[in-house]
């Protein structure tokens, strides 16, 4: 588990936290296709209760990648889901992507922060895809689909959340296709979730 120091800058150099690995997977996950159910899991951790304090935040970030050979196009929800009960406190559907043959790469990133309090959170969240072209290297270039590259903005923020976290508590990234048919599917191929550790 790596870990290294953050700071806030305020005062200049002051330490306040670290980063920590707290879950990662490299096993392929694909979703959607013939006779997929729609919303499915793409990444799904329990969270020990206690681990980011009231101060403390979760990035997660996951890659892969998308087919869509199908005769139109097709987008990705996204939704982020927290706690026992799995409440959605994230939910976005990307723009449309065309028909390709070939696999295109997708960037999904999220951050959940606990605001001074372990049961009060707010989260946001980014997603992009690669070019739609025959690409020079691996998958391509990843151009942005969202509708800013920025985290917080009102397009991007979802509920606020209300799970405790100081007791053990589900944390959960699932995908579904606008169109779950032959020829066209979701890869993740590598998830990692870090924790901001403040006091």
């Amino acid at each position: 588990m790596s870990e290294c120091t953050v700071t806030d800058g305020i005062p200049a150099g002051s330490v306040n936290g670290f980063v920590r690995q707290i879950a990662e997977t490299n096993t392929e996950v694909s979703v959607g296709g013939a006779g997929s159910p729609g919303e499915e899991d793409v990444f799904s951790f329990t969270v020990p209760g206690g681990t980011l304090g009231p101060r403390g935040s979760l990035r997660f970030t996951q890659v892969g990648d998308l087919l869509n050979n199908t005769a139109g196009v097709m987008s990705v929800r996204w939704r982020v889901r927290i706690g026992a009960a799995q409440t959605v406190i994230y939910d976005a559907t990307t723009p449309t992507y065309a028909q390709d043959p070939l696999r295109r790469a997708f960037l999904f990133r999220f951050m959940l922060v606990n605001r001074a309090d372990n049961t009060v959170q707010i989260g946001g969240g980014q997603w992009g895809l690669s070019d739609f072209i025959v690409p020079t290297v691996g998958l391509g270039p990843f151009v942005n689909l969202s509708s800013t590259s920025t985290f917080g903005t009102p397009g991007l923020v979802s509920a606020i959340g209300a799970v405790d976290t100081s007791a053990d508590w589900l944390f959960t990234v699932t995908a579904q296709l606008s169109a779950n048919i032959a020829l066209s599917d979701l890869r993740s191929q590598l998830a990692v979730l870090d924790g901001v550790f403040r006091g």
